[in-house]
């Protein structure tokens, strides 16, 4: 049976929860969901092991592919630009200014794919006093 979203590319830059989450859905709904870790790896890895819940990590990151990228440094943040030319879709949710210091915010990536759906969750959004805030 075809699922909805086949055939979409959905490039996960985020951590924690909301946006995993978020990857999680659409690749139930049959995106390619290419989840994007730094060498330390994400956050949420570490806090589900603290409380013994490893397994809820392995739940949330189901249908998921997995790369190791250090996008912080110019060859991690090439090898991000270059996923992100072919995506559909991204998703990220770190603090305002973040990715953009990397050259992958919005402004970047938009040039290189202009079909590129970026998807940016915040704790606080993206105006405001609480704008750069991390929830």
């Amino acid at each position: 049976m075809e699922r909805p979203l086949e055939g979409i590319v959905v490039l996960d830059l985020s951590q924690f929860l909301s946006g995993p989450r978020c990857a999680q859905i659409l690749a139930l709904l049959g995106a390619r969901v290419i989840k994007v870790e730094t060498p330390m790896g994400d956050a949420m890895r570490l806090i589900m092991r603290l409380i013994a819940s490893e397994r809820a990590m392995s739940v949330i990151q189901q249908n998921n592919e997995a790369i190791v990228i250090n996008w912080r440094t110019p060859e991690g943040a090439q090898i991000v630009k270059e996923l992100a030319a072919r995506a559909d879709v991204l998703i990220e949710n770190f603090a305002k200014g973040i990715l953009k210091k990397a050259g992958l915010g919005y402004d970047e990536l938009s040039k290189l794919n202009p079909r590129l759906i970026y998807t940016s969750i915040t704790g606080f959004g993206h105006t405001g006093p609480k704008a750069g805030k991390t929830a």
